[in-house]
């Protein structure tokens, strides 16, 4: 999840996001990403797969995206440890000095409403209530969701006593989030120890930080990303 930016690479992403007049369900949209690199140093510049990859969102039964336009050729597709799975543009990797390159894609977009779940915290279940086979695939730590290191477990830790359910542990761990972190923008995804050292992070980096903090509690929990 992770991407590498050379510092003589300007990233621009422009998004466009606009409902188009279709029926009111499901809602379409349209989204536009547009990526530009420029090679302002003196040297040759050579640019990784991942820097030049866009994302293939997942598709539930309340939302599909599909990739509709692209002034570029869309090349191989590649999944991450996370699951999640990207694309990398048909463009040359290797920038000479005062060349650029850019790329723009559009997706298409089909939402509809998701009910509401019906829970509650006097009904909810305590930790040994979690299948196992959900454990087994959703807590490992990995390099994005750190749930091993020691500021992600112990802030995790905090949040629980000897009588909390599942549920009213990620409440409190959401809640935690909302008063403690401040929405800041990043370009790249942050680790979560870094999120929780300073309490900055945008809407991926308060994600990955609550996947990890699960994760830690023994709370299968991955990240889904989409629009």
């Amino acid at each position: 999840m992770k991407h590498r930016y050379a510092v003589i690479v300007a990233l621009v992403v422009f998004l466009s996001f606009s409902p188009a007049a279709y029926a009111a369900t499901p809602v379409r949209y349209r989204y536009t990403l547009t990526y530009g690199f420029e090679n302002r140093g003196t040297e040759s510049l050579d640019l990784n797969p991942e820097d030049v990859a866009i994302p293939f969102f997942m598709n539930t039964e309340w939302q599909t995206v599909k990739v509709e336009e692209s002034d570029k050729p869309l090349g191989e597709t590649l999944t991450d440890e996370d699951g999640n799975s990207w694309t990398v543009m048909d463009i040359p990797l290797i920038l000479g000095p005062g060349e650029e390159v850019s790329f723009t894609v559009t997706y298409g977009i089909e939402s509809s409403d998701k009910p509401r779940p019906k829970i509650s915290l006097s009904g909810a279940g305590g930790f040994d209530a979690i299948p196992q086979e959900l454990v087994n695939t959703y807590t490992d730590s990995t390099e994005t969701f750190m749930s091993e290191d020691p500021r992600v477990s112990q802030l995790a830790h905090e949040m629980i006593d000897g009588d909390s359910t599942v549920l009213s542990s990620v409440v409190n761990m959401i809640d935690w989030l909302g008063e403690n972190t401040e929405y800041c923008n990043f370009e790249v995804p942050r680790y979560p120890n870094d999120t929780a050292a300073d309490g900055l992070g945008d809407c991926d980096d308060q994600s990955i930080l609550l996947v990890s903090m699960c994760r830690s509690l023994g709370i299968p929990a991955y990240l889904q990303v989409g629009i």
